[in-house]
């Protein structure tokens, strides 16, 4: 498994010892980011939500809001790698840690920051921001990967198909499923149902049984 990227650096966090400020930015921008997207959103907006000036502000993000945006996109993809490593150490068998996962997935704004990922592509230019952010998904992948890879080593499941393809085949079904929760046509009525419909889909398969 490649070893995760180093977080996006933090710039001006010497200025403010334990972080607060910082993090309140980053929640506040999380926020606003979410419900509005990159393009509705201002630095001024961002201020007035955390009550600091724009000059306070610009002192924790130098380069204003791309650094926002890929520093608060970098944070929720590093607590998500973070619950993964989690699922991975704690062991158990296959079906409780995919759905765990899954529930954890459908219970996150997976939908709207997959808009922001589009919106870096379109609007913000090419920076090494986005290159660790390319890290980052293809972290929560090789964490997939290794968890069907014990699940192949614990015999639980079939070993002639690449763990990697059972990865992609696994976080294919969540964002499908997340960009179907999107529509007016529900098939389950929580993300635990959801969750068990995908996991049980991968495992078992959608014949009739008998």
């Amino acid at each position: 498994m490649r070893d995760e990227p180093a977080t996006l650096r933090a710039s001006g966090k010497g200025a403010d010892p334990d972080g607060e400020t910082r993090e309140q930015i980053l929640r506040a921008a999380q926020s606003l980011f979410l419900e509005r997207g990159y393009k509705g959103v201002s630095m001024r907006d961002i201020a007035e939500a955390v009550h600091v000036s724009q000059a306070a502000l610009y002192y924790h993000f130098p380069r204003g809001k791309d650094e926002l945006l890929f520093s608060m996109m970098d944070r929720m993809f590093s607590l998500w790698n973070s619950k993964l490593q989690q699922v991975i150490a704690q062991g158990g068998p296959l079906r409780d840690r995919l759905t765990f996962i899954a529930r954890h997935f459908f219970s996150t704004p997976f939908d709207r920051m997959m808009v922001l990922l589009r919106d870096i592509h379109t609007v913000v230019p090419e920076s090494a921001g986005r290159d660790a952010l390319h890290q980052r998904m293809s972290a929560i992948q090789d964490h997939y990967s290794a968890i069907f890879q014990e699940a192949m080593d614990a015999g639980e499941i079939r070993s002639d198909l690449p763990a990697a393809y059972l990865a992609q085949l696994f976080g294919g079904m969540l964002l499908g499923t997340m960009r179907y929760m999107m529509t007016d046509k529900p098939v389950a009525d929580s993300p635990d149902r959801y969750a068990e419909t995908v996991v049980g889909i991968l495992l078992n398969g959608i014949t009739s049984q008998p």
